[in-house]
């Protein structure tokens, strides 16, 4: 553990020293200062952005955007270098520059640029691209100014991008927002899946990455902004990459009776493309330890975009899996109590087989050129069989005594399947009008499922002595069976009043319903069979909602300011009934009012503030509403509930937004308060023995407060780049809850702090490292003597050095510490992998890699989270020790 640290420090010691050393390095007295200015109304531009290159080798030491007061760089060395000059609107100027020992100050004096008919990113395809730009919404990062090794992928592409962040699961975010697709030159390919983009397309086949706000089509034909608009990546390919297949094939051997084999083939031709991917392995993919301890995965997926003439485009995607793991877990779970606690431990040996696939298609025609229809079909089946044995312990902890109190034997197994459909259609019309629109939207759903489960449990309870006082023992064989349906209808209008002012009126219809029934059967010691109704855990119900809602809406928009108004009524409608006689029907209708609000105000090109205002209801589901009890866990019981009224929850956030291009330099902060009427809560009740039933119960008074703060930057020169980037988040949460029919108020403060830093130099060394920090800290009303504090902290730090001979070594160390609280304990763990990569044949496209992870045998999967009047830890078995070695070949043929 000690030797991980100090290995860890001394990564950090380096890094700094690095850093330090750049910018010492840059201290001279030569400056270079001027002004911009358009050529036409000899009038000052704010915002050019400058690049200053090196000469003899063009490296762009610099950057700046120009002000009301010019320009200047300070602290250059004596030398020849060139200066880059661009604006959007206007063409690229480009001037050469000598600084000699005697000059202290170079003035460039006004440079004038002529207005240009070709936008920025046409006219700087032709001359020199800055790293980074920004044109109006869309941040674009020149890839060849980002070095990557060989055959390096996409998403190791992205990890070297100021202001975006890549997790370890391949999970992207920016600007603290998450990124939920990938497009192929602007083109939407992989559906809902950015991994398959990031993870197996190449970074040397990318031209230029953009980020912007996705744009629905209503925004796109009235120019009226979305409220709430997602995040994308467009990945920009190179010339001579847009044709061709190319992919690649991969497979290994490892310890522990491990292999893998991983296949990817790619073919694009004009408009048309085309992607498969296939996976099988017995060892979570052989990309290290830590992952389920017995898993065999088979995967595939296709995908196919193509345009058909110039009006349709047709975009579908298949994913096919299958799996079958097996592990055990260890939980222990204190449950606090008004004069006592709970302590619980459980054992769970589980199993999971399942197969599923999964369809979606995305037909788009344009009918001419003011009207279009498009029309998204998914279809959903999965296979399952699962189970689980468990023994849980329980005893109670009162006036620094401990005694044992219940303890339980479970055996489930369960076998089902089920599947889901929907096609939605939308046709949009824009007028001659500017501005004037209207949308009619059209969706159908339907869904289906069936289950059987077996269940075998034998629940023991003890008194305070020890001596059993009571046992109940069942022997169950049960099936479901549930189908829903739902529609819904929509239209939208818009209506220009004046320029950059929109009125927009909507009004939808929905409707749906779904019903579940569950046939129980005890075993019968008579006729050894399954033939004993259980009229109890037996039930057949209904659920029914609709709703209409109808919205009208102001929207102002100029360049710097863009604002919106609204005010929508909603009329919902459940019906609940329950067929099998025990319970009444229940009947509600609910009406609500809300408004609807954001501005947005840029500040400048690169800076902008929004406050928005959001409301939205939540129906409850089937499984919240039934009432039929669960008795998967005999040590808590859970019952639906039918006369539960649905959600509304009101949210308010402002955010802060600056990215400066210039000085790769990102500042992301948000504020969010959010509270919800009618919340959907547990009210649990515990008896004296431990044993606990759990309903579902509408509450007031829960609500949210939070803050986030993210900000980066980058440093170096050439092709010696960093990054460094900190986050800091901090929320309150009000939870309300009931336990013995009392109300228990949940007042959890959690605090969490990132600090990041990499460092490259060209493609040949990289390092990274990073720290987090998590806090929580809780206090329960229906013990105020209990405070929980639970206090998570991470560590990691890798690097990879390209070596002569085609050689490449890499190594990475992750440090956990959880630290114990209450009656929990606590873990920490140091886990260390390495590898070694050599490149083989002419183009380098072949790779035999050795591989070790968990060099230490550390490894474990620990979580501790806290619950409505618990604290719970859980520790599953996992993959430790594995040694592997595996070959890849990557191919392309660009002519077929």
């Amino acid at each position: 553990m000690l030797n991980a640290k100090k290995w860890l420090h001394s990564c950090l010691f380096v890094c700094l020293t690095l850093s330090s050393y750049t910018l010492y390095a840059q201290t001279e007295v030569v400056a270079i200062k001027g002004k911009v200015g358009d050529s036409v109304a000899r009038a000052v531009l704010p915002e050019a952005s400058l690049s200053l290159l090196r000469l003899p080798d063009s490296m762009i030491i610099r950057r700046s955007l120009s002000g009301k007061n010019g320009f200047i760089f300070n602290h250059l060395k004596p030398g020849q270098y060139q200066l880059y000059v661009s604006n959007i609107g206007y063409r690229d100027t480009m001037l050469s520059i000598t600084l000699t020992t005697a000059d202290t100050v170079f003035n460039t004096g006004a440079i004038w640029l002529q207005p240009a008919v070709h936008s920025l990113v046409e006219v700087v395809v032709k001359a020199i691209i800055p790293p980074v730009i920004t044109k109006n919404d869309t941040v674009i990062y020149n890839v060849s100014a980002f070095k990557t090794r060989p055959n390096a992928t996409v998403e190791e592409l992205l990890k070297k991008l100021p202001g975006i962040q890549v997790d370890k699961d391949g999970n992207i975010t920016m600007q603290g927002e998450k990124i939920q697709k990938v497009f192929v030159d602007g083109k939407v390919f992989f559906l809902n899946d950015p991994k398959l983009a990031t993870q197996n397309l190449l970074a040397d086949m990318v031209d230029k990455v953009e980020a912007f706000n996705e744009k629905s089509e209503r925004a796109k034909l009235t120019g009226i902004p979305d409220q709430d608009p997602g995040k994308v990546i467009n990945l920009r390919l190179k010339p001579d990459k847009k044709k061709g297949l190319f992919g690649h094939g991969e497979g290994g051997l490892a310890s522990q009776n491990r292999y893998g084999v991983k296949a990817n083939a790619n073919y694009f031709k004009g408009n048309t493309y085309l992607s498969g991917v296939g996976h099988s392995s017995n060892g979570g993919n052989l990309q290290g330890s830590g992952g389920t301890l017995n898993n065999r995965v088979n995967e595939g997926s296709l995908d196919y975009r193509s345009n058909f003439g110039e009006k349709l485009v047709i975009t579908a995607g298949y994913r096919r899996g299958g799996n079958n793991s097996g592990n055990t877990v260890y939980n222990q779970r204190q449950t606090f109590l008004q004069d006592s606690s709970l302590l619980q431990d459980k054992e769970t040996s589980r199993f999971d087989k399942q197969q599923h696939h999964t369809f979606t298609a995305k037909v788009q025609y344009t009918i001419d050129s003011v009207n279009s229809i498009r029309s998204d079909v998914s279809f959903n089946m999965l296979n399952n069989e699962n189970g689980n044995n468990d023994y849980t312990a329980g005893q109670i902890i009162r006036s620094n005594t401990i005694y044992a109190v219940n303890d339980a034997f479970t055996n489930n197994n369960r076998s089902g399947a089920r599947w889901n459909g929907a096609i939605g259609i939308q046709y949009d019309h824009r007028f001659k009008k500017a501005g004037r629109y209207v949308g009619i939207s059209l969706h159908k759903g339907n869904s289906q499922s069936k289950g059987r489960t077996a269940l075998q449990s034998l629940t023991r309870f003890y008194s305070e002595h020890g001596f059993t006082t009571d046992s109940l023992a069942r022997d169950q064989l049960s099936f479901q069976n549930g189908n829903g349906h739902d529609y819904s209808v929509g239209i939208t209008y818009t209506e220009p009043l004046a320029r950059g002012q929109i009125l927009d009126f909507s009004y939808s219809l929905g409707n749906g319903a779904s019903k579940a029934k569950q046939e129980a059967f005890n075993y019968n010691g008579v006729t050894g069979k399954y033939d004993e109704p259980d009229s109890v855990a037996s039930n057949s119900f209904e659920s029914g909602n609709s709703s209409q809602q109808i919205a009208l809406g102001y929207n102002y928009f100029r360049k710097k300011l863009q604002w919106q108004a609204g005010i929508s009524l909603a009329r919902n409608t459940q019906l609940n009934k329950d067929k099998s006689g025990r319970q009444t029907d229940v009947h509600q209708s609910i009406t609500n009012i809300f408004p609807r609000a954001s501005l947005l105000y840029s500040i400048s090109k690169q800076k902008n503030l929004q406050v928005s205002y959001n409301g939205r209801n939540r129906p409850p589901s089937i499984q919240e509403l039934q009432p039929i009890p669960d008795y998967t866990n005999p040590l808590l019981i859970r019952l639906g509930n039918p006369a539960l009224k649905q959600e509304f929850t009101n949210e308010i956030s402002l955010r802060y937004k600056d990215f400066n291009a210039a000085k790769n330099r990102s500042l992301f902060g948000q504020l969010q308060f959010n509270n919800t009427a009618h919340k959907i809560v547990n009210a649990t009740r515990i008896n004296s023995q431990g044993a606990q039933e759990q309903q579902s119960v509408n509450l007031e008074g829960n609500y949210t407060i939070g803050a986030n703060i993210e900000y980066g930057i980058s440093f170096g020169k050439g092709p010696n780049k960093g990054n460094v980037g900190f986050n800091t988040s901090a929320r309150y949460d009000n939870a309300v809850n009931l336990v013995n029919a009392e109300k228990n108020i949940r007042k959890t403060y959690t605090w969490r702090q990132t600090v990041r830093a990499e460092y490259y130099i060209n493609e040949k060394f990289g390092a990274t490292a990073s720290a987090r920090f998590n806090g929580d800290w809780s206090n329960y009303s229906v013990d105020a003597r209990k405070t929980t504090t639970l206090f998570w902290h991470n560590y990691n730090a890798s690097l990879y050095y390209e070596l002569p001979w085609h050689l490449s070594i890499s190594s990475d160390i992750n440090i956990a510490i959880n630290e114990a609280q209450q009656n929990l304990a606590g873990t920490q763990a140091a886990v260390c992998n390495a590898s070694i990569i050599k490149r083989l044949f002419k183009n380098q496209n072949g790779e035999i890699k050795l591989s070790a992870f968990d060099i230490l045998n550390k490894s474990n999967s620990f979580s501790q989270f806290t619950g409505d009047n618990y604290i719970e830890t859980a520790k599953t078995e996992v993959l430790k020790r594995v040694f592997v070695l595996s070959f890849r070949y990557n191919f392309r043929i660009n002519k077929l």
